[in-house]
């Protein structure tokens, strides 16, 4: 084996392979490291989806010396990352922006379902009142009253099967939501320290330090990580890695490619707007029958403040 195929090694998270988080976790572990004693660290975190994973620590006695006082058996990606912050390191993130993360024709196809399920609810309990009404004055009217009730019937059982829709609708609503909560979220712990780009088209992943990375098919989520049929290689080579940071801060920005924005230069309202119109996006804000948790997927999308 030459000294270049040694720099790379290949992982897989099939049952017969240790899964891509061991290696991963071993990988942050060094990076923790060498970001502590170093005055100008990076670490670049590529992917369309990004969100919060556990690491088993049963096996890695060297993290709790990190974390004093960490008794539990293990720990998230999100409190690795916040490591990182504290020692003043830089992390630049590159993801999928809010408006495909949260499509804005989710929240207006929930709500044109909604309202039209609504107004059938309304429109059964009027043919409700006037069934009532029908006086039995012969066996014509009793044969019509009899025969609305079945329809009435047909009806609702039909709206079951639209409402079940309609939940899957609700669910979309959501979307990838919790990707934007976790990167708000080290925002949040750090703004100095976190730059987050986002690329329309992305579809790489990267994961890259000073001294190696990982690139390949996973996404940053527990199931890529653990589950899922997925292949990454471990780079260590010094030219390589070179390389792969060229291309990190390609895939962030550039001046010719409009998919590709820094977070403070996007408007996530214009994306929304230009897909479903001022007046359409304003009903949806406005609606206040809204379920609680479609409100909030607005909120975090940053549609609703």
């Amino acid at each position: 084996m030459s000294r270049s195929d040694e720099m790379k090694r290949f992982l897989l998270n099939y049952p017969q392979e240790e899964r891509i988080s061991t290696f991963l976790l071993d990988f942050l572990w060094n990076e923790i490291n060498v970001a502590r004693n170093s005055e100008d660290y990076q670490l670049w975190v590529i992917s369309p989806w990004i969100m919060d994973s556990r690491f088993d620590l049963s096996f890695k006695g060297g993290f709790q010396n990190l974390w004093p006082g960490f008794t539990k058996s293990s720990i998230s990606l999100k409190q690795i990352f916040k490591k990182f912050l504290e020692y003043n390191s830089k992390i630049r993130i590159v993801c999928r922006p809010p408006h495909l993360l949260i499509p804005p024709q989710n929240f207006a196809n929930f709500r044109d379902m909604k309202t039209t399920l609504d107004e059938l609810d309304n429109l059964i309990d009027q043919v409700g009142k006037q069934k009532d009404n029908v006086v039995y004055v012969g066996a014509e009217n009793e044969a019509l009253k009899e025969k609305m009730s079945q329809t009435l019937l047909e009806i609702k059982k039909k709206m079951g099967y639209l409402r079940f829709f309609l939940d899957g609708l609700r669910h979309s609503c959501i979307g990838f939501s919790n990707v934007l909560t976790f990167i708000d979220d080290l925002v949040n712990f750090s703004p100095e320290n976190i730059e987050v780009f986002f690329n329309y088209r992305l579809h790489a992943k990267i994961i890259l330090g000073k001294y190696g990375g990982f690139i390949g098919s996973a996404n940053l989520t527990h199931s890529g990580l653990n589950y899922n049929d997925e292949i990454m290689a471990y780079i260590s080579d010094e030219k390589t890695i070179e390389k792969l940071r060229e291309m990190c801060s390609n895939l962030a920005l550039s001046p010719v490619d409009w998919w590709k924005k820094r977070a403070d230069e996007y408007s996530v309202r214009r994306e929304y707007e230009r897909q479903l119109g001022i007046e359409k996006l304003t009903k949806i804000v406005n609606d206040k029958n809204l379920p609680s948790d479609v409100r909030e997927a607005l909120e975090i999308v940053g549609i609703i403040r």
